[in-house]
């Protein structure tokens, strides 16, 4: 994320907002260390500072620094109107089924 996506580099702060090389606004980045997480155990994991740009690896045994989890590719956010659709789908399904139980 900081160097691919938000173009960091050495001594670059990339806390509070920042815009993504796709255009896209993060939040609420903290200045802590973030560690890479491939998954494999038997590897040592690098760690991005998030206020300075720093790098070092991180043998597979410490596990003293957070995480931040991503996914590659575009995450769709439900629109208002999906909610409410939702509450009345279910709220329909209650009904129908107090409704038979009743008869």
């Amino acid at each position: 994320m900081f160097r691919h996506n938000f173009n960091g580099g050495f001594l670059e702060d990339k806390t509070g907002t920042q815009i993504s090389v796709d255009g896209i606004t993060f939040t609420g980045i903290q200045p802590h260390y973030y560690v890479e997480d491939t998954g494999d155990v038997a590897i040592d994991k690098l760690v991005f500072v998030m206020s300075d740009g720093g790098q070092f690896s991180q043998t597979s045994s410490t596990s003293v620094y957070g995480t931040w989890a991503v996914r590659s590719g575009g995450s769709p956010v439900p629109e208002p109107a999906t909610y409410v659709m939702a509450a009345f789908g279910l709220l329909a399904l209650g009904l129908y089924g107090w409704r038979r139980k009743r008869a």
